[in-house]
């Protein structure tokens, strides 16, 4: 099983203190290389990691859903192209009428690719 580690950049920062009261906070290193949109997260983890689990939730007491990378990336763009077909655009954006749940983040991966903009309702 391949593990992902994070790391986190230098954790010191630079504060201005304005008249107003206001504080700003920087860091004073340059940000790095980062991904264009969410979305390309889902495409390189099906990429790498074609089968790792990335959204589960518990169906009844003890069963778990599970979505790896490489079937919620072609379910998204299953549904971006379903919302597509339907007319939905810019113009015509999406309300996911749901709870939290992998249906809504697939929806809502879905709208991202088809560059649809969505509201969780």
């Amino acid at each position: 099983m391949t593990r992902t580690t994070l790391t986190f950049g230098p954790p010191d920062v630079i504060v201005e203190r304005r008249p107003d009261g206001a504080l700003l906070a920087r860091s004073p290193h340059p940000l790095g290389a980062y991904p264009r949109a969410v979305t390309d997260w889902l495409d390189q983890g099906a990429g790498v990691a074609e089968y790792r689990v990335f959204l589960a939730e518990r169906e009844g007491e003890k069963h778990w859903r599970m979505v790896t990378y490489g079937a919620a990336h072609q379910m998204a763009r299953s549904i971006a192209q379903g919302l597509i077909d339907r007319g939905l655009s810019v113009e015509r954006p999406v309300a996911i009428l749901s709870g939290n749940s992998v249906d809504h983040a697939l929806v809502g991966l879905g709208a991202m690719i088809a560059g649809v903009p969505y509201a969780p309702v």
